[in-house]
């Protein structure tokens, strides 16, 4: 059985049987359409963003005044979303990555646990770094119940670890990560101990 799906065009039809004085508009990613209802004669709004095929939002108010306030809000909101959205592309653009060779990067993942993985830079290629695993050592008197903190050992790689080469992302040109694999990010590490967990 062949599948249907309904276009922006085909859910125009559909909402617009009934309407009246119907006005297009477009703000960046929305299309504000604004109408009058035939059967009340009540103003309303309908919003739809990017290719989307459903509207966002379908508003009926009691008068004109409040139509247009709520327009007004919709495109005040979208603009400065927007400009927003592109000043943070233009930072990160422009950003640098900031790690360096001896940096150390750390981070933590794990559900029923709570795994802590190290990492020193050992070269930087390009907008590249070459990164290797470092050991852990325990912080005196921190150790619980299956559990402990721990403190990354500068130098002291981990034996039998192979270098993995990484690009550093970043989310706003300021904050940079790595991502290791799908559950840990790694990023610059603060100098505190990290808490760690296993399971017998």
């Amino acid at each position: 059985m062949r599948s249907f799906t309904l276009t922006r065009d085909d859910m125009k039809k559909s909402y617009y049987g009934g309407l009246s004085n119907i006005q297009e508009d477009s703000c960046e990613r929305l299309e504000i359409v604004t109408f009058t209802f035939d059967k009340n004669g009540k103003p309303g709004v309908l919003v739809w963003q990017g290719k989307q095929a459903k509207p966002i939002q379908y508003y009926r108010f009691s008068s004109v005044e409040k139509q247009m306030d709520h327009v007004q809000g919709v495109i005040e909101s979208e603009v400065k979303y927007m400009e927003a959205k592109r000043a943070t592309a233009a930072k990160k653009k422009a950003a640098v990555c900031p790690y360096k060779v001896g940096d150390i990067l750390t981070g933590s993942w794990g559900y029923d646990q709570t795994n802590v993985d190290t990492y020193q830079v050992v070269n930087v290629k390009g907008k590249s770094v070459v990164l290797k695993a470092i050991c852990q050592e325990i912080v005196k008197d921190s150790e619980g119940h299956m559990s402990c903190q721990v403190m990354p050992v500068k130098n002291a790689f981990l034996e039998n670890s192979e270098e993995i080469t990484k690009r550093p992302q970043t989310y706003n040109g300021e904050n940079w990560y790595v991502k290791l694999h799908y559950s840990c990010h790694l990023s610059l590490w603060d100098g505190s101990s990290m808490y760690k967990s296993w399971y017998a």
